[in-house]
């Protein structure tokens, strides 16, 4: 019911904010979950809610761990499906982060046929062209699809963010919403080498992504 509310007092304002959104591929979209939503990330604080805004159904988010320090936040978080994510800067100096616990958290969400919104770059920049694509969505793809006890109908859809500027007021953005991505063509693959597997779909949601 709260997501609700704030969803409709998002599309307000993002109403008002811009000038135009320009939406391409709305038949691509997908309001049945397990899903995993990829997008590149010109916009920290807008690209979520313009995405989140299209979506029927609520998603979920994956949160650098540095937002959960405070309690009384982590559990407002924890009531918007936001999981965390562990990065160097998160942890101590010369431990190596570690996410097991956080794609677990990403598997029985999903299993729930939870969406769940991913920025593959990891940090946002008002860049044009794409960054450097991480390999965390596809691990955590593969990896759910290679547990057989789970619901394995995950698909992951690809959405492209395009700003005339990202923080100016009555400015336009365009939304570029792909085909979705099939994981079974890679899931032999990733079974006979994992690292492989990550890699050739991380190489596809490159792709997919760079639009612009």
């Amino acid at each position: 019911m709260m997501y609700r509310f704030f969803k409709q007092i998002i599309k307000v304002a993002l109403f008002f904010f811009f000038k135009k959104i320009v939406v391409s591929g709305k038949n691509n979209l997908l309001h049945n979950g397990p899903l995993i939503v990829v997008a590149n990330h010109p916009n920290t604080f807008m690209d979520p809610l313009i995405i989140a805004s299209l979506m029927k159904q609520q998603i979920g988010f994956l949160g650098n761990a540095g937002i959960f320090s405070n309690s009384f936040f982590a559990r407002i978080l924890g009531y918007f499906h936001v999981i965390p994510v562990f990065r160097k800067k998160d942890i101590k100096q010369g431990v190596k982060p570690d996410n097991n616990q956080s794609f677990s958290k990403c598997h029985e969400y999903l299993n729930k046929k939870g969406t769940i919104l991913i920025f593959p770059e990891g940090n946002s920049y008002y860049e044009l062209k794409l960054r450097e694509i991480k390999t965390g969505t596809a691990r955590i793809a593969l990896s759910y699809k290679s547990l057989k006890s789970l619901d394995t109908n995950l698909k992951i859809l690809p959405i492209s963010l395009d700003y005339s500027d990202a923080i100016q007021f009555r400015s336009m953005v365009s939304v570029t919403i792909s085909e979705p991505i099939l994981l079974e063509v890679y899931e032999q693959t990733y079974l006979d080498d994992e690292i492989k597997g990550v890699l050739t779909l991380t190489d596809t949601i490159r792709q997919k992504l760079y639009l612009f």
